[in-house]
């Protein structure tokens, strides 16, 4: 018998690693440079960075008084949700709440609740008077009887048989 031994594989030729791309030569340091002259004063050039500083001052001090008014706003309206809530007003009347703190506005929500109330009070219908009860009528449908028990009744518990019950197929 001979052995036959499995041809032998040798790993596949690898390309070399790539070179890395040559750099500029880098220039050797020079003497210590001086620092930079430092920058003259703004007051020194007229016309020039003062003004976009001071433009710069100008838009981001109307900015802030915006912003400012906007959280203003946002806390009043706040101040009347919570003043309406507490109460039990809808939202939609806490808009309707004056006052310039937080017991102000809970002393008109109140007001505002009461005048509310007597307002609905008044237009509302007369009251119908309540009807006489009734006694409860049995549902309309009804449920079979049970099967009577013992063997006269053969037992129905095969799918088929089910659906000849439910469908009434034969």
């Amino acid at each position: 018998m001979s052995e036959t031994s499995p041809p032998e594989t040798s790993p596949a030729p690898t390309a070399p690693p790539p070179t890395p791309p040559e750099s500029p030569p880098v220039p050797a340091p020079a003497a210590v440079s001086p620092p930079p002259e430092a920058a003259p004063p703004a007051r020194a050039e007229p016309g020039g960075d003062l003004t976009v500083l001071q433009d710069q001052v100008s838009d981001l001090t109307s900015r802030y008084e915006q912003a400012r008014s906007e959280a203003a706003t946002a806390q009043q309206r706040l101040n009347q949700l919570v003043a309406a809530r507490a109460v039990g007003l809808p939202d939609v009347l806490a808009d309707r709440l004056r006052g310039e703190d937080e017991q102000a506005l809970s002393q008109d929500a109140s007001a505002v609740l009461a005048a509310v109330t007597a307002l609905a009070a008044a237009q509302a219908p007369a009251a119908a008077p309540a009807p006489a009860p009734v006694a409860p009528v049995r549902p309309v449908e009804s449920l079979r009887p049970a099967s009577p028990v013992g063997d006269s009744v053969p037992v129905q518990d095969t799918p088929e048989q089910i659906a000849r019950l439910v469908w009434g197929k034969k």
